[in-house]
C-alpha cells in the first residue's frame, strides 16, 4: 500500500494513536475483569450485562450533543485526560465493593468513546478515497495491541499485580491525547460539508427497495446478543472458580488468550475471509460465528471447564473477521439515502437495548439458581435460533439484492464473486412471479446466468405480455430456440418478439429469418442482419451488405441510421467508402466511426487516409482508437501536435478509450507525455493571456462558490467576460486533453473522477479534487508534470499559478493591447471574434489596422464582430442594439439553463435565435397555445400568469417557455409584457435541429436541468 510522503507521518500518527486507544481498553477490561471476579461473586455479572450497555447508551447520547458544538481534537484531548484520572483515580480508590462496579461500566464507556472518537478523527482527516487506501494501515495498530500488549502484561502482571496496571491504562489515555494535538496539528486533507439546518425528513412508512432484509437482522442480532452474553457469563464464572481468586494468574490467562486470538484473528482475516466470502457467499460466512458459540454451548453443557468454555471466546476469531465483513456486506442493498439511519438503528438501539434485556432476565436467573446447565441449554437454543435466522436470511437478502439491481443502485466496488449465487436465486424466485413489473425486471437478472435458468425462460416466451416475451428471447439467444419455438416467435404480433427471435436463430434456422431483411421495421431489419452476417455463408452477408449499402446512400436521416447500425452489426470492408462520407456530418460521425472500427484491421488504410481530411479527421481519429492496434495506435499519437483542436481532442479521447478497453495495451507514451507539456503550455498560455487583460468572467465568493458577472451593454464588463470566458474554456479543454492523456499513461490516478469533480459547483468537491490529485502517487516518467497540473486546477489567484508555472514553461509576456492583437490572429475563428469584440468595445486602437482586415474574413462571424469592433471604435458614441452573433452568446452564456454549454458551442445557437420587441401588456402566448419555443429576456420583464393569476415575474437574464424545447405540449400559463421588453426567442424545430447536430448542447442543457431537479429534489426532502 503506498502513500504519499505527507501521509506517512500522519498514517503512522494514527496507527499509534489507535494502537494506543485499544491497549487502553484492553489492559482495562482485562483487570476489571479480574478484579471484579477476585473480588465479587460472578452471580453479579449478570447485572454488569445490564449496566454497562445502558451507561454506553448514556453516554453516548450525551456525547453526541456536544460533538458537534466543541472543536474535535479539543474534545479528544479532554475526554482523554478525563478518562485518564478516572484511571488514576480508581487505582487510588480500589478496595471498596462499589469501585469495582464503577470500574467494570466505566471500562466499557471507556473503550466506546475511546474507538468512537478515533474513528471519527480519522474519518476527518481523509476523503473516502484516501480512506480505502489509509484505513487498512491505521486499523492494524489496533490488531498489533491485541497481539502485543497481550504478551506483554502477562509477563508484568506477576510483578506488578492487577491493581497496578490501571496506571499502564491512565498511560496509554494520556499518549492518545497528546498523539490526537500532534494529528490535529498537520494539515487536514479534507473538511466535512456542513450539515444542512433543515430538519431530517421522517423516515418512510414503507420500506425503500433493497431494505426488506433488515426486519430480519433484528431476530438474528438480538439471538446473537443473547448465546453471546450467555457465554460470556458462563467463561467468565467457569474462569473465577478455576483460578479461585488469583486475580494475577487469572489476569494473565485472559491476556495470553486475548493475544492469540488476535494473533489467530489476523491470519484469519489475511488469509481466510475471502476465501469463505467467495465460497459460501454472504449468509454462509454468517454461520460460522454462532455454529462455534453452540459448540461451545454444547462442549459447556457436557463438562462445565475452562477448556470447554474457552472455545466460546476463541469465537472472537469469528466475530471481527468473517462475521463482520459479511454483516457490512448486508448494507450493500440498502440505499445510501436510508443506510446510515438503519444501521444506527440496528448498532446503536436493538442491540445494546438486548444486551440489557439479556442481563436482566440472566440477573433474575442467578436469584433462583445458580446452575450453568441451563444456561448452556438456552444458549444452544438461542444458537440454532439464531442460525435459523441466518438461513432465512439468506431468501430476503437475495430478495432485497434483486430489488437493487433492478435499480442499478449496488456500488461500483461490489464484490461479485460474493453475490453471483443470491443473483441466479434471485432471479430463479422472481422468473416465477405473476406480477408482469417483477418479471421485466427478473430477465435483466437472467441474462447473467441464461443456462441455469432455461426452463423458466422457455416458460415465459409465451407470455401474455410482448415485453416479457422478448425478453425472454433475448436471454435465450445463447442457449438456442427449436424450429417451433422460433416459427411460433417469428409469428408473433409484436415486432419487438420477432426481432428477438430472429437474434436467437442458429445457423440452420437462417432461412426462416432472412425475409425480414427487407422488412420495413428497423428492429427486424437490424435483427435479420445480426443473425446473417453472424451465423451465414458469403451470399448471406454479400446480402446484408448491399442493403447496408441502399440504406447508406439515402436521402432520409432514418434509413442512414439504420444503415449505420447494419454497417456495425454485419461489418464489411466493402462499406468503407460509403462510411467515411458519413465521418463529415456531425450527426452521423459517431456511429459511422464505430461502424468502421467493427471492420477491423482491413478499414486500417482507408481511416488512416482519412486523416489528412481536416473535417474527416477526429472521426477517423476514434474509428482508429477504437481498432487498437500498435500501428492505428501511433497514427492516432501523430495527430497529438495537430493544429485543429478538434482532432487533439479526438486523438486524446482514442488514447483514453483504448487503454480503458485494453489496460495492457502498448501506447505510444514518449509522444503522449510530450503532447501533455505541449497542452499544459496552451493552457497556461490562455491563463496568461486572461491574466494580461485584467478582467475575468465571474467573482470568486467567500464560501468557494463563483458568481457570473453579467452582461452589462453600456460597460466592458460584458465583453471583457466573453473573452475570458473563452479563454478559461480553452483553458479547461486543454486541461481535459492533459487528464485523457496522463490517464492513458497510469490508469490508477482515476483522473475521470478528478476531472468530474473539478466541475461541481460545491467548492469541498472541488478542493477535494484537487488534494486528491496532489495526493495520488505518480509514475516515475509523468511525475515532474504533477506540480504544472496541481497549479494549473487549483483556484488560486492567476498570478501564483502562473509563477508556479513560469519556472518550467516559457510563457510569453505581454501588454493588454499585445495580448489582443495576438488573439486577433488565433487559429480558432470563436477566439478572434471574442478579441474583435473585445477590443471594440475596450477601443483598443491598436487593433484597428487588424480588425479591418478581419472585416473580410471569410468565416461568418469574424467578418460580422470585426465589422462590429471598427464601428464601436470609429464611432464610440453609438450603440446599437444588441444584434451580434458574440453578443447572444455573450447573453447565453450568462443563463442557467446554458451555462454548462461552451460558449463556442453556444454560436450555433445564437444563430437560429430571433430578436422580438413586444410592447407593454401585449402577450407572447396564451395558455393553451401550442409550445413551439424558449424565450430569453434581454430588457424588460414578464408576467406569467394562470386564470388571471400571477404565478411568476421574469426579470432580465431569465428563460421560461423552456420545457417547450424537450416536450411541444400546449402551453400551461400565459406571458405578457409587463413592461416594454426584448426577448430573444429559440424555435423548438430549430433548437432539435441543433442538438442532433452539436450534442454538446444537449449535454450541457441536460446537466442543468439534472441540477435543478436534484436541487428540487432535496428542497423537497429537507421539507417539514
Amino acid at each position: 500500500m503506498t502513500l504519499r510522503p505527507g501521509q506517512r507521518k500522519e498514517a503512522a500518527l494514527l496507527f499509534a494513536w489507535n494502537y494506543c486507544a485499544v491497549a487502553a481498553f484492553f489492559v482495562g477490561r482485562s483487570v476489571r475483569d479480574a478484579l471484579f471476579l477476585a473480588h465479587e461473586s460472578p452471580s453479579r455479572l449478570p447485572l454488569m450485562y445490564v449496566l454497562s450497555p445502558l451507561a454506553v447508551s448514556a453516554v453516548g447520547l450525551l456525547y453526541a450533543r456536544v460533538a458537534d458544538r466543541v472543536r474535535r481534537d479539543r474534545l479528544v484531548r479532554a475526554t482523554s485526560v478525563a478518562l485518564a484520572a478516572l484511571a488514576l483515580a480508581a487505582w487510588w480508590a480500589l478496595g471498596p465493593r462499589w469501585v469495582y462496579y464503577a470500574l467494570y461500566v466505566g471500562v466499557e464507556v471507556m473503550g466506546a468513546l475511546a474507538m468512537m472518537q478515533f474513528w471519527t478523527s480519522a474519518g476527518d482527516r481523509f476523503s473516502p478515497r484516501e480512506a480505502r487506501r489509509i484505513f487498512g494501515i491505521i486499523a492494524a495498530g489496533g490488531t498489533v495491541a491485541n497481539i502485543t500488549v497481550g504478551v506483554l502484561i502477562s509477563q508484568l502482571v506477576t510483578r506488578t499485580g492487577a491493581e497496578a496496571l490501571l496506571l499502564a491504562v491512565a498511560g496509554f489515555l494520556l499518549a492518545v491525547a497528546l498523539l490526537s494535538t500532534l494529528v490535529a496539528r498537520r494539515p487536514t486533507a479534507r473538511r466535512a460539508a456542513p450539515r444542512s439546518p433543515s430538519a431530517a425528513a421522517p423516515p418512510p412508512a414503507v420500506d425503500p427497495p433493497g431494505t426488506g432484509h433488515l426486519r430480519l437482522l433484528g431476530p438474528m442480532i438480538a439471538c446473537g446478543v443473547l448465546a453471546s452474553t450467555l457465554l460470556d457469563f458462563q467463561f467468565k464464572t467457569i474462569a473465577a472458580h478455576t483460578f479461585a481468586g488469583d486475580r494475577v494468574a487469572m489476569l494473565r490467562f485472559f491476556a495470553l488468550l486475548s493475544s492469540g486470538i488476535g494473533a489467530v484473528s489476523l491470519f484469519v482475516q489475511f488469509f481466510v475471509t475471502a476465501r469463505v466470502l467467495e465460497r459460501f457467499g454472504v449468509t454462509g460466512a454468517l454461520l460460522f460465528l454462532p455454529g462455534t458459540l453452540g459448540l461451545s454451548a454444547l462442549g459447556i453443557l457436557a463438562s462445565p471447564t475452562l477448556p470447554a468454555a474457552t472455545v466460546s471466546e476463541a469465537g472472537d476469531v469469528f466475530r471481527y473477521t468473517l462475521h463482520d465483513a459479511a454483516m457490512q456486506l448486508l448494507y450493500l442493498p440498502v440505499p445510501a439515502a436510508v443506510r446510515g439511519r438503519r444501521k444506527a438503528t440496528i448498532d446503536g438501539v436493538i442491540k445494546p437495548g438486548t444486551e440489557a434485556l439479556s442481563g436482566a432476565a440472566l440477573f433474575g436467573y442467578r436469584a433462583v439458581s445458580g446452575a450453568l446447565g441451563p444456561l448452556a441449554a438456552v444458549t444452544v437454543v438461542a444458537a440454532v435460533l439464531w442460525i435459523v435466522a441466518v438461513l432465512r436470511l439468506r431468501t430476503a437478502y437475495a430478495r432485497s439484492l434483486a430489488e437493487t439491481l433492478r435499480r442499478r443502485r449496488i456500488a461500483t466496488g461490489a464484490p461479485d464473486d460474493v453475490v453471483t449465487r443470491d443473483i441466479e436465486r434471485a432471479a430463479r424466485e422472481a422468473l416465477r412471479s405473476g406480477d408482469p413489473a417483477t418479471l421485466r425486471h427478473a430477465l435483466d437478472l437472467a441474462r447473467l446466468a441464461p443456462g441455469a435458468l432455461d426452463v423458466e425462460l422457455r416458460a415465459l416466451a409465451a407470455h401474455p405480455d410482448a415485453a416479457i416475451r422478448s425478453g425472454a428471447l433475448a436471454c435465450l439467444a445463447p442457449c438456442g430456440l427449436g424450429d417451433a419455438e422460433l416459427d411460433r416467435a417469428l409469428a408473433d404480433t409484436d415486432p419487438g418478439v420477432r426481432a428477438a427471435a430472429a437474434r436467437a436463430a442458429g445457423p440452420a434456422q437462417l432461412a426462416r429469418v432472412s425475409p425480414l431483411l427487407d422488412a420495413d421495421e428497423a428492429p427486424l431489419v437490424a435483427a435479420a442482419a445480426e443473425a446473417m452476417h453472424r451465423h451465414g455463408d458469403a451470399d448471406a452477408r454479400a446480402r446484408v451488405s448491399a442493403r447496408a449499402s441502399a440504406l447508406l446512400a439515402d436521402a432520409a436521416r432514418e434509413a442512414r441510421a439504420l444503415g449505420l447500425e447494419l454497417a456495425r452489426l454485419a461489418p464489411d470492408p466493402a462499406l468503407l467508402p460509403a462510411l467515411l462520407l458519413r465521418f463529415a456530418d456531425r450527426r452521423d460521425a459517431r456511429h459511422a466511426a464505430e461502424a468502421a472500427a467493427a471492420v477491423g484491421a482491413a478499414a486500417e488504410p482507408a481511416l488512416i487516409g482519412a486523416l489528412a481530411s481536416p473535417a474527416l479527421c477526429p472521426t477517423a481519429l476514434r474509428a482508429l482508437g477504437a481498432l487498437g492496434t500498435r500501428s492505428t495506435l501511433a497514427a492516432v499519437a501523430g495527430a497529438l501536435p495537430a493544429d485543429d483542436e478538434a482532432s487533439r481532442d479526438a486523438a486524446c479521447e482514442a488514447l483514453a478509450r483504448a487503454r480503458a478497453g485494453s489496460p495492457g495495451v502498448e501506447l505510444p507514451t514518449d509522444a503522449m507525455i510530450a503532447a501533455c507539456e505541449a497542452e499544459l503550455t496552451r493552457a497556461f498560455t490562455a491563463v496568461a493571456a486572461a491574466e494580461g487583460l485584467g478582467r475575468d468572467e465571474s467573482a470568486l465568493r467567500t464560501d468557494g462558490t463563483r458568481a457570473l458577472l453579467p452582461y452589462r451593454p453600456a460597460d466592458v464588463e460584458g465583453p471583457a467576460a466573453l473573452i475570458s470566458r473563452a479563454l478559461r474554456e480553452r483553458t479547461e479543454r486543454a486541461r481535459n486533453r492533459v487528464f485523457h492523456l496522463l490517464g492513458a499513461v497510469q490508469p490508477e490516478l482515476d483522473l475521470a473522477t478528478v476531472r468530474a469533480n473539478l466541475d461541481e459547483p460545491d467548492p469541498v468537491r472541488r478542493a477535494n479534487a484537487v488534494e486528491l490529485l496532489d495526493s495520488s502517487d505518480w509514475a516515475r516518467e509523468i511525475a515532474s508534470l504533477r506540480p504544472l497540473v496541481v497549479a494549473l486546477v487549483e483556484e488560486s489567484p492567476r498570478a501564483d499559478r502562473l509563477a508556479a508555472a513560469g519556472r518550467r514553461l516559457k510563457l510569453p509576456a505581454r501588454t493588454r493591447d499585445g495580448w489582443v492583437e495576438a488573439l486577433l490572429d488565433d487559429a480558432s475563428a470563436w477566439m478572434v471574434a471574442c478579441a474583435a469584440y473585445h477590443a471594440g468595445a475596450a477601443e483598443v486602437l491598436s487593433a484597428r489596422p487588424r480588425l479591418r482586415a478581419l472585416a473580410a474574413d471569410p468565416r461568418a462571424i469574424v467578418r460580422e464582430t470585426a465589422a462590429g469592433a471598427l464601428a464601436r471604435i470609429d464611432h464610440p458614441e453609438q450603440r446599437g442594439p444588441m444584434i451580434t452573433t458574440a453578443e447572444k452568446v455573450l447573453f447565453l452564456k450568462g443563463l442557467e439553463l446554458f451555462a454548462m454549454v461552451p460558449s463556442e458551442d453556444l454560436v450555433e445557437l445564437a444563430g437560429i435565435t430571433t430578436e422580438l420587441a413586444v410592447d407593454e401588456e401585449d402577450e407572447v402566448f396564451r395558455e393553451g397555445d401550442r409550445g413551439d419555443a424558449l424565450f430569453l429576456v434581454v430588457e424588460g420583464s414578464v408576467r406569467v400568469s394562470r386564470g388571471g393569476r400571477t404565478l411568476a415575474t421574469m426579470g432580465e437574464r431569465e428563460v421560461f417557455g423552456e420545457m417547450a424545447l424537450l416536450d411541444p405540449a400546449p402551453r400551461s400559463a400565459t406571458a405578457t409584457a409587463a413592461t416594454s421588453v426584448t426577448l430573444l426567442r429559440v424555435a423548438q424545430e430549430d433548437f432539435a435541429d441543433l442538438l442532433r447536430e452539436r450534442p454538446e448542447v444537449a449535454s450541457g442543457v441536460l446537466r442543468v436541468l439534472t441540477r435543478r431537479l436534484r436541487a428540487a429534489n432535496e428542497r423537497m426532502d429537507g421539507a417539514p
